[in-house]
């Protein structure tokens, strides 16, 4: 409980406002509650427990129906009378919606990150850790790799230093889309093939060459049959009233809530 005060900027010696406060704890909630969906630990279709949430994050029950109320405002749960909060089950037009505008804000960050690179070469061991990272991964792992990339675009923003490029593709990016492709999409053979083709882009970057970089991935999510490609995506779901047969790449697995 401490830490989270801590976190939010309610510890004792705070000079903020009474409203500046219950802001910031109602953000750093609603916060937490996102990574507790990134990591699995809630998942699409599962109701969020109120007193469970208010123990674990020492929060009033105020505090945490606002920050329910900002996490429906940004698409992630849902308040059905009677029932609470509920996790969204994403559309696949929705998740498609989203990997096509975090591919470009991630695009226009290399960019600046191959700046960042060029003038400040101290920074150079960031983009480094993160190849090696891209280059050791478990090809068996989908988990794993889906970690290590967004660990790569965390990378990439924190280099790009560009606070409102990071702002944007925080707000597009939802804590749902990493559990859609977990569960949704089955793992593709030749993701190793494309993870190999995602250090190449980096290597543009690592050379300061952001224009390079930016085309480069542009043309490789565009083009390829990459497993963050939007257009690939399309195969995650058959269309309404049909049904692919067998177990074949791309079949809907749904996921029974923990």
């Amino acid at each position: 409980m401490s830490d989270f005060r801590e976190i939010a900027g309610v510890n004792k010696g705070d000079t903020a406002g009474p409203a500046q406060r219950a802001r910031s704890t109602v953000d750093v909630a609603a916060d937490t509650i996102r990574d507790f969906i990134s990591t699995g630990r809630f998942v699409a279709g599962q109701r969020l427990p109120e007193t469970d949430l208010m123990e674990r994050l020492g929060v009033s029950k105020t505090v945490l129906r606002e920050a329910f109320a900002k996490l429906q405002q940004d698409g992630i749960v849902e308040l059905q009378m009677y029932k609470g909060a509920m996790i969204r089950r994403l559309s696949l037009d929705e998740v498609l919606q989203v990997i096509s505008v975090s591919t470009v804000l991630l695009a226009l960050g290399m960019q600046e990150a191959a700046m960042t690179v060029s003038s400040q070469p101290e920074r150079r061991a960031l983009l480094l850790d993160a190849r090696r990272a891209l280059q050791t991964l478990d090809p068996h792992d989908q988990r794993e790799h889906l970690q290590v990339f967004y660990d790569v675009v965390d990378v990439i923003l924190d280099l790009a230093d560009n606070p409102y490029l990071t702002e944007m593709f925080q707000r597009s990016n939802n804590p749902l889309i990493k559990e859609f492709l977990l569960d949704s999409v089955e793992f593709r053979a030749d993701v190793v093939a494309h993870t190999r083709k995602l250090d190449e882009v980096l290597e543009l970057v690592d050379r300061g060459d952001g224009r390079a970089a930016f085309e480069a991935l542009r043309v490789w999510t565009r083009l390829d049959r990459a497993w963050v490609n939007p257009s690939q995506m399309a195969l995650a779901a058959p269309p309404p009233g049909r049904t692919k047969p067998g177990k074949a790449a791309g079949t809907v697995r749904p996921r029974t809530a923990k």
